[in-house]
This record gives structure tokens, sequence and C-alpha cells, in this order.
């Protein structure tokens, strides 16, 4: 049996990972980050510079029944975000899974980009398009398109978010589901902020599940770490839903 099949070798390499990718952040020199990242389960107004590139780390985990750690999945991406002008990036996205009766295993790549107009508070609310693909790597499986609009505005030490999405998923088929999430972070500190998310379905094929919870925001130089959970609030949702960011600019 493969040694990184085993359940704890696999906790143990995604923490090294973790450590190892917030340790080389540390080495980096003292610039400002153009795309500080305020939350987990939301964007906001925020494109790398361009020619920068950012490498980020995001670890979701879903787990159905808090009283049975067994009904815990997880998913990992690996990002590389590049600056094309200093209102448009693009990236690109390598995800593994491992869901809570399987093995961890390649499920999908995935492309995006986002277009914000302007600069932050030229207008009331600031406006950013997020457009993404992704596609499975069972082939089988049908392809998913996903646009968003990123709604933000900035007061001082206090920031608010919302994000809109609407996800279409074809061939074979067609099938629509419309999703939200929202947030308000207040800057405790320079470097720490503390945010207010929530996120759900609004509508879709799924019965419509809405959660809630912090998230808490590091940030110096070029890179930031994120982590933040969301309780379920309602039976159609996961008893708690966790993420972990990690990201650095080069």
């Amino acid at each position: 049996m493969n040694c990184l099949h085993h359940p704890r070798n696999r906790r143990y390499a995604t923490l090294v990972l973790c450590l190892a990718t917030i340790a080389l952040a540390c080495l980096r020199p003292q610039i400002a980050s153009a795309d500080r990242r305020l939350y987990v389960w939301s964007y906001g107004y925020g494109t790398t510079f361009p020619s920068e590139m950012e490498m980020e780390h995001t670890l979701t985990s879903t787990t159905l029944d808090a009283q049975d750690p067994g009904t815990t999945s997880w998913e990992q991406r690996i990002e590389l975000e590049v600056g094309l002008t200093r209102h448009w990036d693009f990236a690109y996205y390598q995800i593994f899974s491992q869901p809570a009766d399987g093995s961890f295993h390649y499920d999908a790549f995935q492309i995006r980009s986002r277009i914000r107009f302007g600069e932050a508070g030229r207008w009331p609310v600031d406006p950013l398009i997020y457009l993404e693909y992704r596609r499975s790597s069972r082939f089988t499986e049908p392809h998913e398109f996903e646009a968003k609009l990123v709604l933000e505005r900035g007061f001082k030490r206090v920031n608010a978010a919302l994000n809109l999405t609407e996800e279409v998923v074809f061939a074979p088929g067609v099938e629509f589901e419309t999703a939200y999430s929202a947030g308000v972070s207040v800057q405790l500190h320079p470097i720490i902020s503390l945010a207010a998310e929530a996120f759900g379905d609004l509508a879709g094929e799924d019965a419509k599940a809405h959660y809630l919870g912090p998230t808490v925001s590091i940030s110096m130089d070029r890179w930031f770490f994120d982590i933040g959970a969301g309780i379920g609030l309602n039976s159609a949702s996961a008893d708690v839903k966790a993420r972990a960011m990690v990201g650095i600019e080069f």
C-alpha cells in the first residue's frame, strides 16, 4: 500500500505543504499585495498586478455530521495567477479531492479570469466580473461554467463584499444553479482582519444550503493566510464547512 494513501500521512503532507508555503512567503521582499483576500468564501475587488504572479493553496473540508469525523471530505486547489493588465488577471488551477469514503485523487482543472472597472472607490460600489471554466478529470462528467458579479465597498477599516454567482452545468444536458456569498470585515490591526461571512444556494436542482461563520485574515508584504468556517443553518446543509488559504506573490 502506498504510504501516501494512509490518512495520517495525507494530513501530515498537507500540513508540511502549508507550513513550507508560509515559510517561503516570509522570505519575499516587503511589497504590498494587490490582491489581499479578506474572505475565504467571497471574492473582493482585487486583481494581481501586471506581469506579477501569485501562487495560492486552498484546503476545504466538508463535514456532513460533526459527531462523525468519517463524514468529512476534502478538496485541495493549487492556483497560479498572473496579472495581464492593472485591471485584468488570469488563473489556472489543479484540483485534488478526497471523498469521505474514498482515496485522494486528481479531480479537475480550472481556468478563470477577473476584470475590474477602475481603481477602488471610483464607483459607489466597486464592480468586478469573474468568469470560470472547470473540467472534470472524468470526461464523462459535464462541463461547468461560472459567472460571478463581485460588489465591494470599503469604509476605512471596514469592508463589505457581495458575490452573486450563476453556474451552468452542461454537455450532457443543461442545469443552472444560483448561489451567493457575502462578508463584512473589520481591520483589527494593519495585518489582521476579522470577518463574518454568509454563503449558500439561491436556486438549483439540489436543496438550498446556507452557512454562516467567521473568517480571520493575516496579510504581510507579499503573502496572506486566511482561515474560516461556516456552520450549516438548515437541514440541507452540511454541519460544518472549513477553509484555509495561503498565497504568495512573486
